[in-house]
């Protein structure tokens, strides 16, 4: 059987997640979790297409290293999903910095 890993991503985006993160936005859980759920692929195709050459990659391993959200996955959505929601923040940033070419 496959692992569709955009699929997976989606399913750490808890009621809590998606809460914090509305909080944060101003939006409804509602539509925050459909704006997270459609941003997920276009994030998934910007790494992949950062992690495609040596440097890409090497850059996106250090600022994942940097920001902290290495590991199981289970302890990063733990990290998503405690706290004040600064968190969240960072794998935004993360994902800004490594796709821009600036991290």
């Amino acid at each position: 059987m496959a692992m569709n890993l955009i699929d997976l991503a989606k399913s750490y985006l808890t009621p809590e997640v998606i809460q914090k993160a509305s909080v944060m936005v101003g939006e409804s859980p509602t539509s925050t979790r459909q704006a997270l759920e459609t941003a997920t692929p276009a994030i998934f195709a910007g790494l992949v297409s950062e992690a495609s050459s040596p440097s890409g990659a090497s850059q996106l391993v250090r600022v994942l290293d940097e920001t902290g959200l290495v590991g199981p996955m289970g302890r990063i959505t733990e990290r998503l999903g405690s706290g004040s929601g600064e968190e969240l923040t960072h794998p935004a940033r993360t994902c800004s910095a490594v796709c821009s070419g600036t991290g």
